[in-house]
């Protein structure tokens, strides 16, 4: 699925990742909750900020998340 989100095991508190496409390869240590059902455009902004070794160089203030059922 596009856009997984998925928290992070032994990752600091709120520690999560959002794939900016279908999640490949090793995802060990990931535990999927749900995925991105608006605002595609804002992650694929966020994937084009400068990064090393996957994660983003300056961090990323996400102040808001909407649960849906």
């Amino acid at each position: 699925t596009e856009h997984a989100i998925a928290f992070v095991k032994n990752g600091a508190a709120g520690e999560f990742v959002i794939f900016s496409g279908k999640p490949t390869g090793i995802t060990t240590g990931l535990v999927p909750f749900g995925v991105v059902t608006n605002g595609h455009d804002i992650v694929k902004s966020i994937s084009g900020e400068p990064s090393s070794n996957g994660q983003l160089v300056k961090p990323v203030d996400i102040r808001r998340a909407i649960r849906s059922e």
